[in-house]
């Protein structure tokens, strides 16, 4: 919604005002990257506000909605979703390591299942409940370790 696209700017812009927005901060940042150069100055600066602490900040990519019953209907060139997308999320996979930042790459997980219609929302789109679940079993191993090896400060 354009209410959560004006919170993310002016978190990126002002800075987090706590733990919660800068979660929701960096979550924003990604889902509203369209174009790798263009979001990878955003990206940049929201994991600055981790502070010190990029060891305990977990990054997804973007799953490839190019292979949704929507995408089919849109009339969109599937194949340019999947290279856009590549190009973002191989970005941010760069930004990550560079900085020390946890990256699960989604997207395998959502080209693989990511038209079958118990894995989709009703509106052919959106993922439902059952591809959230698979996507955290692939961040929980890592959230895990994340948190067992840096204790809070």
């Amino acid at each position: 919604p354009a209410g959560d696209r004006i919170a993310t700017l002016r978190v990126l812009r002002d800075g987090p005002r706590d733990g919660a927005l800068l979660r929701f901060a960096l979550g924003r940042a990604l889902l509203d990257a369209g174009d790798a150069a263009a979001a990878a100055p955003e990206f940049e600066r929201a994991i600055g506000f981790a502070g010190r602490r990029n060891d305990r900040v977990l990054v997804l990519a973007i799953p490839d909605w190019g292979v949704t019953p929507f995408a089919a209907q849109s009339g969109r060139d599937t194949a340019a979703i999947a290279r856009e997308l590549d190009a973002f999320n191989a970005t941010v996979a760069k930004i990550c390591a560079r900085r020390g930042v946890a990256f699960i790459d989604i997207a395998p997980m959502s080209r693989e299942r990511g038209a079958e219609s118990a894995m989709l929302a009703d509106d052919g789109l959106h993922p439902s409940p059952a591809m959230y679940a698979h996507w955290a079993s692939l961040a929980m191993p890592v959230a895990r370790r994340i948190l067992a090896q840096t204790p809070p400060p």
